[in-house]
């Protein structure tokens, strides 16, 4: 990760920290990890490693997508996790819904994803966000044309 996204990473951890109204010891308490370290994250001299995202999201239900990227609704819920919003993906809700949970189930899973996600991410970020624009603008256009043809 670059260093500027790394302090962008670091204030949303902090915004989160804040939006639960806990100071760093009381919220290192769930997280598994020294005030020391919390501190290093959120700004920037640090990374997390896996168990940090696993504790953060089971203990807090923190949005993933929206700590690493800073998109979407900080914390989620049930009710975002099942939305139409999924509906984005070329594949069945319900395998989504599988994936997410064995993954929030599974350490080994959890720590075999994201490592591979951290390591394709920062090898490829460009290509990875145009095809993420592409892959957009056809679903757009595919929602177009159906709307069209109801009409």
């Amino acid at each position: 990760m670059k260093a500027a996204r790394d302090k962008s990473f670091g204030k949303r951890l902090k915004a989160i920290r804040s939006r639960l109204n806990l100071r760093q010891k009381e919220f290192v308490q769930k997280l598994d990890i020294s005030v020391t370290t919390l501190s290093d994250i959120e700004t920037g001299k640090t990374y997390p490693c896996h168990d940090f995202f696993y504790n953060i999201v089971k203990e807090y239900n923190v949005n993933l997508h929206y700590l690493l990227f800073g998109e979407g609704e900080m914390f989620k819920t049930l009710e975002t996790a099942t939305s139409p919003e999924l509906n984005i993906y070329d594949c069945e809700d319900e395998e989504i819904l599988e994936f997410l949970d064995v993954f929030f189930k599974s350490r080994m899973v959890q720590f075999q994803v994201l490592g591979y996600f951290r390591k394709l991410y920062n090898e490829d970020e460009a290509a990875i966000k145009k095809d993420i624009e592409r892959t957009m603008a056809e679903k757009n256009r595919k929602r177009l044309g159906e709307a069209r043809k109801k009409k």
